[in-house]
């Protein structure tokens, strides 16, 4: 069985509105992963905890780390949790 749902003009109007403002989310061009990486050393934890939760290597964890920096132009760490925490 297939639905649909009637919009009428103001409706319609508002919803064109809403898709053609919204914002994209952005990922700085970083891989799945390195979003998750990103995401949990934002969250506060360390590179072990990181390595433990995703179940990588420490040394894995610091790779995806200096991949995420350059894809993001950041100087360190830091710079690009809080780029990355302040995305569109």
């Amino acid at each position: 069985m297939r639905s649909s749902i009637a919009l009428g003009p103001e409706e319609l109007r508002r919803l064109i509105d809403h898709l053609r403002h919204k914002k994209a989310p952005v990922h700085f061009g970083l891989t799945a992963k390195e979003r998750l990486v990103i995401g949990l050393l934002a969250e506060g934890l360390t590179y072990a905890q990181v390595a433990q939760r995703l179940q990588l290597s420490a040394f894995t964890v610091k790779n995806h780390t200096h991949r995420i920096i350059k894809k993001m132009k950041a100087p360190n760490r830091v710079a690009a949790i809080n780029k990355y925490m302040n995305r569109g």
